[in-house]
C-alpha cells in the first residue's frame, strides 16, 4: 500500500533538487495516486520503471495505479513482473488475483492464489481465493476458506455474504439465509446484504418470504 507520510511541499522540494531520481519519481507518483491523477502517475512511473525496470515499490505502485484507473490489462502485467521478482509475496499474489477475478478470469485467479498458505490470515486474500473457488464451482472450498477469515474478522458483513453465497452454491438455502441475515445485522442500512437474500427467496418461489426480506 500507498502510506508515506511525505507532504506536497515535500515532494515538490524533493523533484526541484533531485527530479530525475527514481525515489523523487517515485514518491511524485504516489502523491498523484493519492490526488487520483492516475495517468500523470503511470506516465512517471513509465519514466522510472525504464530506467530501474526491477524496482518493486514502483512495479508494485503501477499495479495499484492501473488498476484504479481501470486498466487491467496493464495492472496483471505490472503485478505478475512484481511476483516474478518476489514469488512469496502475499500481498502482490492477492493482488494480481484479484485483478484477474475482476476481468472475469476465475481460473487464472485460482492459479495465482491457491494453494492458499496455512499460515495466510488476510481475509482479503482468503476472500478472493473463496470467490475463485465459488465461480469455478468449489463451493465447499470456498466456505472453508470464508469461515478461516470470519475468524480473523467476525464483524465483516461482506465475508458473511460470500458464505451465503458459497453455501447456495452447494444447496444449502438454510444456512445461506442465516448468513445473510447475519450479515444484515452488521450493516442494517445497506442493502447489499438484503439483496442476496431476496433473490434467493424469489429464486425459491417463496414470494412471501422475499418480501420479508425486502422490508
Amino acid at each position: 500500500t500507498c502510506a508515506l507520510p511525505i507532504s506536497k511541499a515535500t515532494v515538490e522540494q524533493a523533484a526541484k533538487l533531485s527530479p530525475s531520481h527514481p525515489r523523487v519519481a517515485y514518491v511524485k507518483a504516489v502523491q498523484l495516486y493519492r490526488e487520483k491523477r492516475y495517468d500523470d502517475a503511470r506516465k512517471l512511473l513509465v519514466s522510472m520503471l525504464a530506467t530501474v525496470p526491477s524496482n518493486l515499490p514502483g512495479l508494485m505502485l503501477m499495479g495499484q495505479v492501473t488498476s484504479a484507473a481501470g486498466r487491467l490489462d496493464l495492472a496483471q502485467q505490472a503485478f505478475a513482473t512484481y511476483m516474478l521478482r518476489a514469488p512469496n509475496d502475499l500481498a502482490a499474489r492477492r493482488m494480481l488475483g484479484g485483478t484477474l477475478l475482476r476481468k472475469g478470469q476465475p481460473q487464472l485467479a485460482i492459479s495465482v492464489l491457491e494453494p492458499v498458505p496455512e499460515k495466510a490470515d488476510d481475509p482479503g486474500y482468503l476472500a478472493l481465493a473463496a470467490e475463485s473457488n465459488r465461480q469455478l464451482g468449489r463451493a465447499r472450498r470456498a466456505e472453508d476458506l470464508l469461515e478461516r477469515a470470519l475468524k480473523v474478522d467476525p464483524k465483516n458483513a461482506d465475508l458473511r455474504i460470500g458464505l451465503g453465497m458459497a453455501r447456495l452454491a452447494r444447496g444449502d438455502r438454510k444456512a445461506a439465509a442465516a448468513d445473510f441475515e447475519a450479515a444484515i445485522a452488521l450493516v442494517p442500512d445497506s442493502s447489499k446484504a438484503d439483496r442476496p437474500l431476496v433473490m434467493m427467496w424469489l429464486a425459491a418461489g417463496d414470494a412471501d418470504k422475499a418480501d420479508k426480506a425486502a422490508n
